[in-house]
């Protein structure tokens, strides 16, 4: 009997283990939830703005970070149809997106292409040596 219970407490514990972690909490990354750091961090805000003008990157795979510190969502892309990067879009406050990118060297614009936002401000430049 004391055997059964044993196998019985270890299968819930081991059930309730995976339970647990299949509900912890995402980074909403897009890119498949990659830990690796990002080489580029932009925050989107409620001013319609992201927290600078430009940034800057080395040539080659890149990863970049889309942090809303606002309320409002937001969407981070490429003005450029040659870069190959898919969107990243935050909804909420604390939300972040992330993606890679294979960039050469070059001034690209990135931008957030919610309505209105892009006219409000809310783009900036990359610039990759």
């Amino acid at each position: 009997m004391r055997s059964r219970t044993r196998t019985g407490l270890a299968a819930a514990a081991i059930v309730g283990g995976l339970v647990v972690a299949g509900c912890g909490g995402g980074d909403d990354s897009g890119d498949g939830g990659t830990t690796a750091p990002a080489d580029v961090v932009v925050h989107g805000n409620d001013s319609l703005k992201f927290d600078k003008d430009s940034y800057t990157a080395i040539a080659g795979t890149n990863v970049i970070e889309l942090i809303n510190d606002g309320s409002q969502a937001h969407t981070l892309l490429f003005d450029d149809d040659a870069v190959d990067f898919k969107k990243l879009g935050v909804t909420k406050t604390g939300d972040t997106d992330k993606g890679s990118v294979d960039l050469t060297a070059g001034t690209y614009t990135i931008y957030c292409d919610i309505a209105g936002h892009r006219a409000a401000g809310m783009e900036a430049t990359l610039v990759v040596n």
